[in-house]
């Protein structure tokens, strides 16, 4: 977004951009261009917003209901522009400092003296992905940042975060995620920073896929439901798939993948009872410094959480664990991978596995029915030809509770 048919060049620091909550402006010839050019740029930040919510209305009216777009308040995200406009959200989420969010995993609901506990929303990320064929003559190097303030600590919580220098080829419209450092809660307020590139071969020359952030409001969200919202950019849309969790534990899982199985290509998906919704943690070939992982996920209170665990390569193995989720605390279990090669069959689509002993009759096997779901044979926890796999699950409440007991 830029403004059209203004040199007007000031500087941040003008005491005129201190006086940011004034409502009342007194107009002289000293600061006459500094205020038009703020009501100038606030009459286009308007226009941005309306046109967005011109063109989601437009489109939701030729979709089915399954597949329309969530509305939401899509805002440009230049912060010299914001600055300018004296943007309210600007100072809120704290725009102008770029550090990300220093706090780790944290009790999110409290008790205030007098009152019952307070109901915190916990905001999810399932997808982010390019909804047009910006790849369509052929890969593109991707960079930039995805990034969540919100109302504990309004600095970024990134989702996505890649410099240019090391900006990922993709081959498919999909952005791998990056586990946040900490769960994103939404008491009240939250902002969505989305800033990606196209990579040339100079700088100059790179492609401003989307430069925007989404603003969320307590009262506008919709909670535990599965919403897509949609972007549009100069090549083409972008999309967001998330929930707004209301119940819920904020869980730290850390999983140290064994040596033995560097080189091996890995799968690991996690799963909360009460969510359809799996959660990719791994899904690489393991390398010497990937191979200590750490992810926040959201589970169900009172529920479990499913980890389902798959390797394949020179050995292929899989299995499935399940903890208890509990109010705070660790939890250590394992997983079993197979020391030896091992014949398997294996059904990807996209999370439905079966591996299959060499001794096994095939014909007597079938492929379950079911999506969503990773069998493996078992194996004793005594057995010398498998590999014990520890996971180290730490949890903190982040969302409502009626006594503190879970």
């Amino acid at each position: 977004m830029a403004v059209e048919g203004r040199a007007v060049q000031l500087p941040l620091e003008e005491p005129y951009w201190e006086n940011w909550d004034s409502m009342v402006t007194l107009v002289d010839e000293h600061n006459r261009a500094a205020f038009d050019l703020e009501v100038e740029i606030t009459n286009q930040i308007n226009e941005y917003i309306d046109d967005y919510s011109r063109k989601i209305r437009e489109l939701n009216a030729k979709l089915p209901k399954e597949q329309q777009f969530f509305p939401v308040c899509v805002r440009p995200r230049d912060p010299e522009l914001l600055i300018k406009a004296r943007a309210p959200f600007f100072k809120e989420f704290k725009m102008g400092n770029i550090s990300p969010t220093s706090w780790g995993c944290k009790h999110f609901a409290s008790p205030e003296p007098g009152e019952k506990y307070k109901a915190s929303t916990m905001l999810q990320v399932f997808c982010l992905r390019f909804a047009t064929d910006i790849l369509k003559c052929g890969p593109m190097e991707v960079y930039g940042f995805v990034a969540v303030r919100d109302d504990c600590e309004p600095l970024r919580n990134y989702i996505f975060n890649l410099p240019r220098e090391e900006a990922i080829t993709l081959d498919s419209s999909v952005l791998p995620l990056i586990s946040p450092i900490r769960g994103m809660s939404v008491w009240n307020n939250a902002l969505v920073e989305i800033n990606l590139k196209g990579k040339k071969n100079e700088k100059s020359d790179d492609l401003v896929l989307i430069d925007s952030c989404i603003e969320f409001r307590w009262n506008r969200i919709v909670r535990d439901k599965k919403l897509k919202s949609r972007i549009d950019g100069p090549f083409g849309a972008f999309e967001m798939e998330y929930m707004f969790i209301k119940h819920g534990i904020e869980a730290v899982v850390e999983v140290d993948i064994p040596s033995e199985l560097i080189g091996d290509h890995v799968l690991i998906v996690a799963r909360s009872t009460g969510f359809k919704q799996e959660v990719m943690i791994y899904d690489d070939v393991v390398k010497e410094e990937t191979r200590k992982i750490s992810a926040v996920i959201a589970a169900s209170r009172r529920g479990s959480l499913h980890f389902g665990f798959l390797a394949t390569g020179i050995r292929a193995s899989a299995d499935y664990i399940k903890f208890q989720v509990k109010k705070s605390g660790t939890h250590q279990g394992y997983m079993f991978i197979l020391k030896e090669p091992q014949s398997a069959m294996l059904h990807y689509e996209p999370h439905d596995i079966l591996v299959v002993n060499g001794c096994l009759p095939r014909e007597g096997l079938q492929l379950p029915q079911k999506k969503g779901r990773i069998l493996g044979l078992r194996r004793s926890v005594n057995d010398p030809g498998v590999i014990r796999v520890p996971f180290k699950v730490t949890f903190s409440t982040m969302g409502y509770y009626n006594n503190g007991m879970l």
